[in-house]
């Protein structure tokens, strides 16, 4: 912000430069049980950082914390699932995927918003649900709860910080261009998530409470 001491400014995302780093990738033809491991794992991953970050305004330290198990429950009908083959074999619109925090930059223990759930819509039909690819991700590839949710490799590997960057820096060059490229990165997801709620006329505090952004008006809520 202004008073860092080298202030750093990231602009947000227009929705067609939303749907553009989206699909920066095609999916591969369908059945996706038949395609490149390769392709597919590029597809899913372009799909998954993306709209979790525009959903959650998650900063990139804290993306590269989840583990799977954060994100078990599904609400189909209003009802709780555990996160299984025969549950996403259920999803219809409308279903929702659970998920609880990590601790983040300005919630060190995760004391002050650890735990609180947050809920994803499922919505094949749109390309930023993040848990229509979430149920994608987990079907084509499984890990174990205690693995890393988002994996460079779609398995128990995590993401570095360095890595994260370095891939979502080069998803924004490929679908954007150089120059939009280099005012953005992942914190934009969090100026996009902010401004969108902004429009929606919620207050100061509710947004920076949101974004789990430790002020005075955010605590209050």
């Amino acid at each position: 912000g202004d008073t860092a001491l080298v202030p750093e400014r990231r602009l947000g995302f227009t929705r067609a430069q939303s749907l553009a780093v989206a699909g920066r990738h095609p999916l591969p033809p369908q059945p996706l049980e038949s395609a490149p491991l390769a392709a597919l794992l590029e597809a899913l991953l372009d799909r998954l950082l993306l709209s979790f970050g525009l959903s959650s305004a998650e900063r990139r330290d804290s993306v590269v914390r989840y583990l799977r198990s954060n994100f078990g429950v599904w609400v189909i009908d209003g009802v709780e699932y555990p996160d299984t083959p025969d549950a996403r074999a259920r999803l219809k619109p409308g279903s929702l995927l659970k998920s609880f925090t990590v601790r983040s930059k300005c919630d060190s223990d995760n004391s002050e918003w650890g735990g609180r759930a947050m809920w994803f819509a499922y919505d094949p039909a749109n390309i930023l649900s993040f848990a229509y690819w979430w149920s994608l991700w987990q079907r084509h590839f499984p890990a174990a709860p205690s693995a890393p949710a988002f994996s460079p490799s779609g398995d128990g590997r995590a993401f570095t910080l360095e890595q994260f960057s370095e891939r979502f820096n080069q998803q924004l060059v490929d679908a954007l261009g150089a120059a939009a490229a280099a005012m953005r990165s992942y914190h934009s997801c969090r100026v996009t998530f902010a401004s969108l709620m902004l429009k929606l006329k919620y207050s100061d505090g509710t947004i920076q409470a949101l974004c789990r952004w430790k002020t005075v008006e955010a605590m209050r809520i």
